[in-house]
């Protein structure tokens, strides 16, 4: 049977076909699946826990689009799954008639816990060469709306023992939210993030196994410092807390705008150079928020995700390039 899978978030809008035979009879392979997504912002349409309706227009037409892509590549049965925005909004139910009554798509909105465990099933299944049985599988999924960790013993021949299932109010649409909240300069805000990121990890539930852990990572941030372009391309590769944190410092020296005004030496009214504040910044993001996403995506990232391996003492985590909708599938398909 073919699927198409839609996973629908803050930030994007995205679908893959898959067909059951390709999993059920060989080894993973991108080769064997089309995706297809676009930024759609949904977060954005959020005031005050309430979504606008004109907001989701964007969402809508992309469904629209993406399910007359899966009736021309023979797609039988569409799954929807809606994550952190749609637990977030009030007036979820009635986004959630509006979209079916346009698309004829059921979005069925899925708990913090069963998004990590469909994330995780991701990560293991497309990973099988980084595992050993017994080794405990580590997820850090960052999304618009929340940071995933999850914790599973993968016991081989798809057999997942899931230990820990939890969420941290470190997405990446939060982040931006919390930066464009103050008016201080940048790089004072970041850093505040930085120590709010360490406290939030510290006193969350931790995991504690005296087996190897392995972590994967999942989110637009991780894949993004890949400097790859596409999942395939993506998949595997392999940073420490330190190539992360290199990373960081590189995306700010090249992206410096986000720090500075006026550079040292540029202006001769400010010799010494002049910070930006967050106010600026804004004004930036707000006319054409391409410019911002790439190097914010990678900052924000760091937030996350080398502050969680250096919690656990992690010392690699390996880029998943294959996400939710993924594990939606293999869990359809495979019964997991």
């Amino acid at each position: 049977m073919r699927y198409g899978i839609f996973d629908i978030g803050t930030k994007a809008t995205r679908m893959m076909i898959g067909d059951s035979d390709s999993i059920k009879n060989s080894e993973f392979s991108f080769n064997n699946f089309r995706n297809y997504g676009d930024r759609t912002f949904l977060g954005d349409a959020l005031s005050d826990d309430q979504f606008k309706i004109k907001g989701i227009e964007l969402t809508v037409n992309r469904i629209r689009e993406y399910k007359e892509i899966g009736k021309k590549f023979g797609v039988e049965k569409f799954l929807a799954v809606g994550t952190a925005v749609f637990r977030k909004a009030k007036n979820t139910d009635e986004v959630l008639k509006i979209i079916k009554q346009i698309t004829g798509i059921d979005i069925r909105v899925i708990s913090k816990k069963e998004e990590a465990k469909f994330s995780i099933i991701s990560a293991i299944l497309t990973g099988k060469d980084y595992l050993n049985p017994g080794d405990i599988a580590v997820l850090i999924d960052q999304g618009g709306g929340s940071t995933e960790i999850s914790f599973a013993k993968y016991n081989d021949d798809n057999k997942i023992q899931f230990e820990s299932l939890q969420s941290l109010e470190l997405g990446t649409v939060e982040l931006k939210n919390r930066i464009f909240s103050y008016d201080v300069t940048f790089e004072n805000v970041y850093q505040m993030l930085i120590e709010e990121a360490r406290e939030i990890i510290k006193s969350h539930k931790s995991y504690k196994s005296d087996k190897p852990m392995k972590a994967f990572g999942i989110g637009s941030g991780i894949t993004n410092m890949t400097r790859k372009k596409g999942n395939k391309n993506q998949h595997g590769i392999e940073f420490s807390p330190e190539k992360i944190q290199y990373l960081a410092d590189k995306t700010l020296q090249e992206y410096s705008m986000l720090i500075w005004e006026l550079q040292p030496n540029i202006d001769p009214n400010y010799p010494e150079g002049k910070k930006k504040l967050i106010s600026s910044l804004k004004k930036t993001y707000d006319i054409n928020p391409d410019v911002l996403d790439h190097p914010l995506s990678i900052l924000l990232a760091r937030i996350s995700y080398k502050e969680i391996l250096d919690y656990y003492k992690i010392k690699r985590i390996k880029v998943c390039g294959a996400g939710l909708r993924y594990g939606v599938f293999f869990s359809e398909v495979l019964d997991i």
